[in-house]
């Protein structure tokens, strides 16, 4: 382990050196770009960086969400000829003194891809109290913005793009949340949520829409449209984008007691796409990996009807997010 590393609070200053000097972790859908800002001017973001004789060669961040009670790593990286020499250790220690300051923190949050998490579970750090919380499937696909169908959403009378007010009624309403959100967790581009007010300016910002459908379970006649309630929601998505040094990037959760509305969702996004300001447009999508295997083919089967064949990258096939009290 390197004893040269210096911690200290990351700047507005310090950009060039992480986001230019450090690079793309993400495989060319690196958010800290856009987010950098977000990440040192925030009071909610705890972000660090290390330094090897004057040159910054690591960042990380702790992001304080559920209303501050909880605290998720995020957007850690270190400089690759500097790697395993246990900087990432020194940020992460750095950032558990500052959440110790905060003395709200009742959970930490971290979520990585399958491969990490394997080696995240044999390490000294996997064995102190972490859980496994959330397990997702991960498909990511490339398109050009003007391959993409246009969608008119209106047509979509079940699917009805979220208000403010939609989002606090759901975040109330405890039966809806457990049936559509079934792990728990809302993950907002792979940040956990509680059902926790605080929450909803994650859920619908500049940077995310989400929308919900609702089904009959209140309407014997099938033809009739359900009330818009949240009591009787079967289906919530959400995407969020962010620019990335290709074009932009998408990145869409899907949940739900009842998929029958999957494809009508699915086109809700691809409106979503189809809008991009740049041509190239990467799109992850997200779903429960214990999903039934028939919602997966039907999720196929949609997007193929628009000649857009599922895939994955091979260095993200599942997201898995690790929990500990």
């Amino acid at each position: 382990m390197t004893t040269k590393a210096v911690i200290r609070q990351a700047r507005m200053s310090d950009y060039s050196a992480v986001v230019d000097g450090i690079g793309d972790v993400y495989w060319g859908r690196d958010y800290l770009p856009t987010k950098y800002a977000e990440f040192i001017q925030d009071a909610d973001f705890l972000s660090f960086v290390a330094e090897v004789d004057g040159e910054v060669v690591g960042f990380c961040s702790g992001h304080l969400v559920d209303n501050r009670h909880s605290v998720v790593k995020r957007a850690g990286r270190v400089k690759e000829e500097y790697q395993g020499q246990g900087i990432i250790i020194k940020l992460t220690d750095a950032i558990e003194g500052e959440v110790a300051k905060v003395g709200t923190v009742k959970w930490e949050l971290m979520c990585c891809v399958k491969k990490n998490a394997e080696r995240f579970n044999k390490s000294s750090a996997g064995q102190k109290g972490f859980l496994q919380i959330v397990h997702m499937q991960t498909y990511q696909m490339l398109l050009l913005r003007n391959n993409l169908p246009k969608v008119d959403p209106s047509v979509f009378r079940n699917v009805h793009e979220m208000t403010h007010e939609d989002m606090e009624q759901f975040f109330q309403n405890e039966v809806t949340w457990n049936r559509l959100i079934r792990q728990g967790r809302m993950c907002v581009h792979y940040v956990p949520l509680r059902r926790v007010k605080e929450n909803i300016r994650h859920v619908i910002n500049h940077r995310t829409k989400a929308f919900m459908s609702f089904g009959a379970s209140c309407v014997k006649d099938a033809s009739v449209q359900a009330e818009r309630d949240v009591r009787n929601a079967t289906m919530f998505s959400l995407t969020t984008w962010f620019p990335v040094s290709f074009g932009h990037a998408f990145n869409s959760d899907f949940h739900g007691s009842d998929y029958t509305d999957l494809e009508s969702h699915l086109q809700m996004h691809m409106n979503l796409l189809s809008n991009a300001e740049c041509e190239k447009v990467s799109w992850v999508i997200n779903m429960d990996f214990a999903i039934d295997s028939d919602v997966t083919e039907r999720l196929r089967k949609s997007l193929d009807v628009y000649g857009i064949p599922l895939t994955q990258n091979p260095n993200v096939l599942e997201q898995i997010v690790f929990q500990r009290n």
